[in-house]
């Protein structure tokens, strides 16, 4: 019997002999048919998971389920109470309303009562029977076991972030089947990838129901030109190695939602380097524009826009102008900015920001090498575990606060909006006024670095 199908009417096909007692002994299986008889125990097998005497997880003879138990052991791809709870109450429903379904066809009437031989003879049949399991068959909580032989292997190893794959043979949401989307984690104890498809949300899904989608990486100018003036919402521009260097010195974003990244590893993300400055085009709209793995030489440009969200990771974004600001940051309509494990190098201020309705986040980035100070903001914004170090005159002018989060290295200078030095280094400490330096809704930075609620990213 395949180890996937965990039949009710035979013993389960997680149960691995011998069986013992809870005294330890080794013990056989029960034959008995009699509902709660008082000599069948429950028993564990070789790897310490429970059963019924008769060798089931869930039994209606013994009014048993042990599905639950078993799940938080760590056999299944679903943990964690919320989900084994929806897992095993959809498998449950689904038995309940076979079980009636089948009474029906047998000229029963609309009320069962569980727990009894007769409601015991209907589970049965219900798993014996072709048209009734195949409904059964996509809960069962076997079909995502983890750590046994039938299972992905040990070897397995996670599709990368970024990879474009196409979602397949799901049973509970075939209305995702077909969807193309790109992956943005994996959760190993879950065995599942994080997939985010085009209208910007992300779905849980196992590798079994993902085939990735090859893709063509760009190798010219010619090419990266084309394929941004053909992209579509959506899509995704994958660029190979090398240096491309546009004759304007510019090169512009479609106003689309896009994916522009690099092919090379991260730990050698500066093989892709975009030789000019680069802009986004005003007015630009779509679900997610993000830049991901890629080394700009010349500055980087966000123009005003309504993107649902801007994400720039793995980025180094140098200005070799010291005359000019490194990065703009416009009007993003609400929009979440977020600069994550991005070296900001260069430029006269390393980065401005001037909207009040952008939501600007720094997180887990080094800003270094600037010529003035390294973020000047008009507007309040987040930085979380970051780092800013050798700027002309300081690390942070702030107009309207700032959170501060985290583990920080913020350069200090002469002076700020408030007429005080402002900075804090990774102990928390605060180089000047703390309560003017940063806007933590009445708490300060030292209590921030203190308080372990304050330093969620969210």
């Amino acid at each position: 019997m395949s180890t996937q199908t965990n039949l009710y009417s035979d013993v389960s096909s997680l149960a691995v002999p011998p069986f013992k007692n809870e005294n330890d002994g080794i013990v056989e299986l029960s034959k008995s048919e009699i509902c709660d008889d008082p000599n069948v125990d429950d028993v564990w097998d070789s790897n310490e998971l429970i059963f019924c005497g008769h060798g089931r997880e869930c039994c209606e003879l013994c009014g048993t389920n042990h599905r639950w138990s078993n799940a938080h052991k760590g056999i299944y791809a679903v943990s964690g109470d919320d989900e084994i709870m929806d897992a095993d109450d959809a498998l449950g429903q689904m038995e309940r309303k076979l079980q009636g379904a089948l009474q029906f066809e047998k000229g029963g009437g609309p009320n069962l009562t569980i727990g009894t031989k007769y409601s015991h003879d209907l589970m049965i049949e219900i798993y014996r029977r072709p048209e009734y399991f195949s409904k059964i068959q996509p809960l069962l909580l076997s079909n995502t076991l983890r750590g046994l032989p039938q299972d992905i292997p040990p070897q397995y190893t996670p599709l990368p972030n970024g990879t474009k794959v196409t979602i397949k043979n799901l049973v509970t949401r075939e209305d995702l089947n077909g969807e193309v989307g790109f992956i943005v984690q994996f959760v190993k104890a879950k065995n599942r990838h994080g997939v985010r498809l085009a209208n910007g949300s992300v779905v849980a899904v196992i590798p079994d129901n993902l085939d990735p989608v090859p893709v063509n990486e760009i190798t010219s100018l010619q090419e990266l030109e084309h394929a941004l003036a053909s992209c579509q919402e959506g899509g995704e521009i994958v660029i190979g190695p090398g240096r491309f260097r546009p004759n304007s010195g510019i090169l512009v974003i479609p106003g689309k939602g896009i994916v522009l990244k690099s092919s090379t590893p991260t730990s050698n993300l500066k093989e892709t380097v975009l030789d000019c400055t680069l802009k986004t085009t005003p007015g630009a709209k779509g679900n997610l524009f993000q830049l991901q793995n890629i080394k700009v030489t010349n500055g980087f440009e966000i123009e005003d826009n309504s993107y649902g969200k801007i994400l720039i990771t793995d980025c180094h974004l140098a200005c070799n102008d010291p005359h000019r600001d490194n990065i703009n940051v416009g009007d993003c309509s609400g929009t979440k900015c977020t600069f994550l494990k991005c070296t900001i190098e260069g430029g006269s201020d390393g980065l401005m920001h001037g909207s009040h309705t952008t939501k600007l986040e720094i997180v887990s980035s080094t800003i270094k090498n600037v010529g003035s100070r390294g973020i000047f903001a008009n507007a309040d914004f987040m930085i979380k575990d970051s780092v800013i170090k050798s700027c002309g005159s300081y690390g942070i002018k702030c107009r309207d606060g700032c959170d501060v989060r985290g583990n920080c290295d913020i350069q200090p200078g002469p002076w700020d909006t408030f007429g005080t030095a402002g900075g804090m280094d990774s102990s928390g400490d605060v180089y000047g006024h703390q309560d003017t330096f940063v806007n933590l809704h009445s708490s300060s930075a030292m209590e921030a670095a203190e308080d372990l609620n304050m330093r969620g990213y969210y």
